[in-house]
């Protein structure tokens, strides 16, 4: 499956980039918690974002079944803490 999306500016909120990636029919939302030129990746809930934010955009109904990337400082325990808070946290 061909999957397309673009960059979108999240100046107005990460709500607000989702939904312009919806108006333009763009089947892949992808947001990153830092710039990629420098900075470090933060732990879930301890970012700009936080863990409430996160668990809104993985229930949004338009976003639900999306793909995720998650980017954390951790090596592969703290990434299996993190994807079992986010696991936790994910309505079925």
């Amino acid at each position: 499956m061909l999957h397309i999306g673009c960059h979108l500016s999240s100046a107005k909120g990460y709500l607000a980039m989702g939904k312009d990636a919806i108006s333009i029919n763009a089947d892949t939302f992808a947001f990153f918690t830092r710039n990629p030129r420098g900075g470090k990746a933060k732990d879930i809930n301890q970012g700009c974002i936080g863990l409430d934010a996160l668990v809104s955009v993985i229930n949004h109904p338009q976003l639900r079944n999306l793909p995720f990337i998650l980017e954390t400082p951790n090596e592969l325990a703290g990434y299996a803490q993190e994807i079992a808070l986010l696991k936790n946290n994910f309505l079925e």
